[in-house]
């Protein structure tokens, strides 16, 4: 037989199947629920709400999978009585119901036949002699990765949480893998790709940017669950232009201001022109494009017969004085042309 400290467990209660005290696990436990022995659980600790259990065992390579330690300042259980509140007519009642009335009233009630319930005791426990020290204990070879927690306890505490619902997201976008790779953790085969990227947010009540931090990142995958790590800050010397020229062209624009809010408006000119940023985005942010993209909006009115794109009104003040002309020439036969189809549109019907 083996001496055992396994744990923490959150909570524990009487199973009355197998008569042993189920003791309830943390996430991250191979196991939602341990079952133990009464007989052979000698001993039980509290501290800050978890509970670690001192178990002699022969299957120690199961149990093994809990294995934990007695954290100093844990106070130990000397007794434990496990009841529960019958009707003597037999009338079926709610234990929790029982409960609060005893817990208010000093005595619980049948709803049914008004009778006062009755304890019945399912198991008295008591600790054993026993001496710590000499217990195995230590730290669990096997942890499930199920939420930012585990990962964090697998690569520190600044793993951030990977969000994504239909409320929104926020996650690194990759835009040049540099390394892909597996590792093993305790029990976890948790895939890693490091690589150059930015972090792109939305919710459908937006807060802040949809896309910002340039960075490398690492992103951690197990058990179908995702988390990231600002692995370094990228200085703008080292940012690799051609691989963001294809993320989406509103990450480019919010990238745009990030860069000029770190580097100056020159700096900022050079990432947007070297993403290969559109001229929409180019004449917001840059006046001396503002030309060519109003240039650009005038000849599609023209062979479209539609308004596709209007300039707001900052890139239609720094446009030059001939273009803003043709441009608002062009928007003003459009007018025309659609009023007149009403017009005829409306004889037709009458």
């Amino acid at each position: 037989m083996t001496e055992l400290v396994i744990g923490p467990f959150s909570d524990f209660f009487f199973g009355k199947k197998n008569r042993r005290i189920v003791f309830k696990t943390l996430p991250g436990a191979p196991e939602d629920y341990v079952s133990l022995d009464p007989k052979r659980l000698l001993a039980l600790y509290e501290k800050d709400g978890k509970f670690y259990a001192l178990y002699s065992t022969e299957k120690e390579d199961y149990y093994n999978q809990f294995l934990s330690s007695v954290p100093e300042g844990a106070e130990e259980k000397k007794k434990l009585v496990f009841t529960h509140y019958k009707c003597p007519l037999g009338h079926i009642v709610s234990q929790e119901e029982a409960e609060e009335g005893v817990f208010a009233d000093g005595v619980a009630y049948c709803p049914e036949c008004d009778s006062e319930l009755e304890t019945v005791v399912e198991l008295e426990w008591e600790r054993s002699d026993h001496d710590l020290s000499k217990a195995k204990q230590g730290e669990a070879p096997v942890f499930k990765i199920v939420n930012l927690a585990g990962f964090r306890k697998a690569f520190g505490e600044d793993v951030e949480e990977w969000y994504s619902s239909i409320a929104g997201h926020c996650y690194p976008v990759l835009v040049k893998v540099k390394e892909t790779r597996e590792v093993e953790w305790k029990g976890n085969k948790i895939k890693v790709e490091r690589g150059i990227g930015y972090i792109s947010e939305s919710h459908y009540d937006p807060i802040g940017p949809p896309a910002y931090g340039i960075g490398e990142y690492e992103i951690y995958e197990a058990n179908g669950k995702k988390a990231y790590r600002l692995v370094r800050e990228i200085p703008l010397s080292e940012i690799d232009l051609d691989a963001f020229s294809g993320i989406p062209d509103y990450a480019k624009h919010s990238l745009i201001y990030e860069v000029e809010k770190k580097y100056g408006k020159e700096e900022a000119k050079r990432f947007a022109e070297g993403v290969k940023a559109p001229l929409s985005i180019l004449a917001e942010h840059f006046p001396e494009y503002s030309d060519a993209f109003i240039k650009e909006c005038t000849e599609k009115i023209k062979k479209e017969g539609k308004l596709w794109w209007l300039p707001s009104d900052e890139v239609l003040k720094h446009a030059s004085s001939e273009v803003k002309r043709e441009y608002e020439k062009a928007v003003k036969e459009i007018a025309v042309k659609k009023k007149e189809t009403e017009e005829a549109q409306e004889i037709e019907r009458d």
